[in-house]
């Protein structure tokens, strides 16, 4: 009798530890097209914005003696995709200046996601103030559950 009852609990044991592998690989086999396209998603991402379009102008509330350069951040992207990004836009030159200057100001978990037009030649602080939705420039972040919120430039 103790040798079938030591055969049911081991061989539980396995049955479950069986079930916990064959759900993680339906996870992964089911979301695998997800997993692979998270690189693609930061290219592309950004431009010059011309200010003296009529629709961008009085759309995003921008100077238009200025120009500005659109940073599209996705959601979940960490300080170096973030910087990969402005170095691919030519916000900044030094990725690792910029990571410098983040960690100084006790900024790195505090950037938005979001569409971000930050205005050429500000410094590494007024565009991570931009980032992090604290001051100049002008940002569209992805606020709440799918809901776009829009930050004027503070004067």
């Amino acid at each position: 009798m103790r040798a079938i009852k030591n055969f049911i609990y081991n061989s539980s044991d396995i049955f479950v530890a069986i079930i916990i592998v064959a759900i993680a690989v339906v996870l992964i086999v089911t979301r695998i097209d997800v997993i692979m396209d998270y690189p693609d998603a930061s290219k592309d991402t950004s431009s010059v914005v011309d200010t003296q379009s009529a629709d961008t102008e009085t759309s995003l509330n921008l100077d238009p003696s200025q120009k500005y350069i659109e940073v599209s951040i996705p959601a979940g992207s960490s300080t170096d995709v973030v910087a990969g990004l402005l170095k691919e836009a030519g916000a900044i030159s030094d990725t690792e200046g910029f990571m410098v200057e983040l960690q100084a100001m006790g900024k790195s978990g505090s950037l938005n996601a979001g569409t971000h037009y930050i205005p050429e030649g500000c410094t590494l602080e007024e565009m991570i103030n931009i980032l992090c939705g604290v001051s100049v420039g002008y940002s569209v972040t992805d606020a709440g559950a799918g809901e776009g919120s829009a930050e004027t430039p503070a004067q």
